[in-house]
């Protein structure tokens, strides 16, 4: 995590509503927040989940802030070794540059009201951006 968890909980109130640049990252994934967000009162730990293949920010049956408050801001995410792409039947196949997996990921953007920014078909980095939600 970028600020440290350190130098977060060394941040005043008023510094800890605007945090610059977080960046919240493990073996699966890794979201960046492009705008300052408010840590004020966060549980990341339940409102942002990165497992294999999902980053969800605000699962189902936590509260979601409106938009441009606390994490729901524009985000850059990169899910790390997504090799996944489905065949006609919607049968999930691993490969990392399947040539139909980068239609896929445009698809799958599309879908969740995003942009995306690249795919390496070399490690199955996949990066893309999304709005407020």
């Amino acid at each position: 995590m970028s600020p440290e968890l350190e130098t977060l909980n060394s941040l005043s109130t008023e510094e800890i509503k605007r945090v610059e640049g977080l960046r919240v990252s493990n073996a699966h994934g890794m979201v960046l927040f492009r705008d300052p967000v408010d840590l004020s009162d966060y549980s990341l730990h339940l409102d942002l989940v990165i497992c294999p293949s999902v980053v969800d920010i605000y699962p189902e049956g936590r509260p979601r802030p409106e938009k441009g408050s606390k994490l729901n801001h524009r985000a850059l995410i990169t899910m790390f070794r997504c090799p996944l792409w489905f065949d006609q039947r919607g049968q999930a196949k691993e490969s990392l540059d399947h040539p139909g997996i980068e239609r896929q990921l445009r698809k799958a953007c599309l879908e969740m009201s995003a942009s995306l920014v690249d795919y390496k078909a070399c490690s199955g980095h996949w990066t893309f951006e999304v709005e407020p939600f």
